[in-house]
């Protein structure tokens, strides 16, 4: 790319980009402004020429391969309008550039002023994709989104589906430094994330104008962006959605009339290494239509997220209830199927149920066993006799259709620090400060449907005490076909376990909904007000959450040691001893 881009002095008041009022800016021979997108009364002024186009590109041609032709990336030429409200950045024919109209199109490397750091690696240029992403590594030509976590490609996804702007609609897209606009991020990203040190020194700003869907034979539109914004070190991204009008394009299953149906639209980020990721809940579901009323950042239509690292920081989303996991941190294994379990050894032990373990075995089914492993696909009662074991989710699993286990132990500071803090927080305690802590994720777990589940174990400990988390993300099925589930949507038969089993007849736990329909509700319920998150002390043969021992109504902590043996009262419904 040719030429530095300079910051641009400028007198334009703030309040154009607050959340209560709205202008339109266009030139006398325009048409008529816009106001589809203003949340209040929209004021039109004159272009005067003092908001012009960006200069950080030359009035050159690049070539674009698409999958269906040649094509180009032009600056516009269009009459200068300038779009704008409190909710989406200015864009338009008066500030961008605009990508050539092609179907599953995507242009090719945009040549960026500044490196950007994106899940803790540094790129120099993009790729805008027709189809509602932003690529990093490759262009992306697919029109019908997938589940993340995604291997490969990193991306940003502000409404990945299958956009069709050959005939109408327009991509805008620019990078700039003028200077209302690095206050307008500064001030945005600030307010979000609590960061007052941050000051934006660059903003990518890519807008999605009014775009139809493939095989569409009604007027619905999509008008949606991305705006990433960065300091040099920190980098955030921001969806605005202005009207999401359809879901679906017909060659995904959707109507040509509704756009609806079919396999809908996702909204989210992807590392393409497993490790960082988020689905905007509602993705490739009914209620992603509902964007534009959402938000995890209190603004409706608007998402935000940090970016720059490995993990995403995603304010409200699910990526905090879930450790960080992933190819780029843990041992993997791939193709479960009820395969062998996997042995490994540890550095160090563990203190489980009054005995120092220092090897496990992590079994496909949804365990982590100590003294043997746990063969049977079908889940069994407790108490179970002779083996100790830890169960998020013990049932039938298959993954010769994908699904993955990742697994560490670490003693990594930033994890330590996690853990103590969870654990002191969740117990009320002060003393407790992790010195190691084990990490075990079954990630988009299947049975014979196409329906995935993705929890977690995590084991912490100070060398004496022992305690034990199990984080639901998403749970859609309970049950495989060998266990009598149904086939089609993974329901019935004999359900799902989970719980904790000393294999001594005593110390042992349900959670409720084991052995029921119930269970599928675990990633909305817990015993720490955390959803999805349940906890438990673990290093004695009596268990403990976090109210005491369990079965009492109060906790009982000093009096541990002297309860072993005694026959303890059922917690939740569900049988504990």
């Amino acid at each position: 790319m040719v030429g530095t881009v300079q910051p641009v002095e400028s007198t334009t008041p703030e309040t154009v980009f607050t959340e209560s009022g709205s202008t339109t800016e266009t030139q006398t021979d325009a048409t008529e402004p816009e106001t589809t997108f203003t949340e209040s009364d929209t004021t039109t002024e004159m272009y005067t020429g003092t908001i012009i186009p960006e200069t950080t590109y030359t009035p050159s041609y690049f070539t674009t391969y698409s999958q269906t032709a040649q094509s180009t990336i032009q600056q516009t030429t269009e009459r200068q309008v300038i779009y704008r409200n409190a909710l989406l950045y200015p864009y338009g024919p008066g500030l961008d550039f605009v990508t050539i109209k092609s179907d599953d199109g995507a242009s090719e490397a945009i040549q960026l002023s500044m490196n950007i750091s994106i899940f803790g690696k540094s790129f120099s240029s993009l790729y805008i994709d027709t189809n509602g992403l932003i690529s990093f590594n490759l262009p992306i030509y697919t029109y019908t989104p997938a589940h993340l976590p995604a291997i490969g490609n990193m991306f940003i996804a502000p409404f990945w589906a299958d956009v069709y702007n050959v005939f109408q609609s327009d991509i805008y897209y620019r990078e700039s430094t003028e200077a209302s606009l690095l206050s307008q991020a500064t001030s945005d990203i600030r307010r979000y994330f609590h960061n007052m040190n941050f000051s934006a020194k660059w903003v990518f700003v890519v807008t999605w104008h009014k775009v139809p869907y493939f095989g569409s034979s009604s007027s619905k539109v999509n008008t949606f962006q991305a705006v990433i914004t960065t300091d040099g070190n920190l980098t955030y991204v921001m969806f605005n959605y202005g009207d999401i009008e359809w879901t679906t394009g017909t060659a995904s299953g959707g109507s040509s009339v509704s756009g609806l149906g079919g396999i809908p639209a996702l909204a989210g980020i992807n590392s393409g290494n497993f490790t960082g990721f988020y689905e905007i809940p509602g993705s490739m579901s009914a209620s992603i239509i509902n964007l534009a009323s959402t938000s995890n950042v209190g603004f409706s239509g608007r998402w935000a997220f940090q970016v720059n690292d490995l993990i995403p920081d995603v304010l409200n989303g699910k990526t905090t209830l879930l450790y960080p996991y992933g190819y780029a941190l843990d041992t993997v294994t791939e193709g479960l199927d009820d395969h062998a379990p996997y042995s490994v050894n540890l550095s160090t032990v563990i203190p489980i149920f009054g005995t120092n373990y220092s090897s496990l075995y992590v079994n496909y089914n949804g365990l982590i066993s100590f003294s043997a492993p746990v063969g049977p696909q079908t889940p069994q009662n407790l108490p179970l006799s002779n083996i100790a074991f830890l169960a998020p989710f013990w049932t039938h699993v298959s993954s010769y259709v994908g699904g993955y286990i990742f697994f560490r132990l670490s003693r990594d500071a930033e994890l330590l620090s996690r853990a103590t803090s969870d654990i002191s927080s969740y117990f009320n305690i002060t003393y407790f400060s992790a010195q190691w802590v084990l990490v075990v994720t079954w990630s988009r777990t299947e049975n014979i449907t196409n329906k995935v589940n993705t929890f977690q174990t995590i084991l912490s400990s100070d060398g004496n005490v022992t305690y034990l988390l199990f984080n639901y993300a998403d749970i859609n099925w309970t049950t495989g076909t060998a266990a009598g589930g149904a086939s089609q949507i993974g329901l019935g038969g004999m359900s799902v376990l989970a719980g904790i089993n000393s294999g001594k007849n005593t110390g042992y736990y349900k959670l409720p909904g084991s052995f029921s329909s119930g269970v599928i509700s675990l990633s909305s319920t817990s015993n720490v007000n955390f959803t999805g998150c349940w906890s438990f002390k673990v290093d004695k043969l009596i268990l403990a959450g976090p109210n005491g021992i369990l079965g009492r109504k109060k906790p009982v902590y000093s009096s541990i040691v002297d309860l072993k043996g005694m026959i303890m009262l059922e917690l939740s419904g569900n049988d504990c001893w």
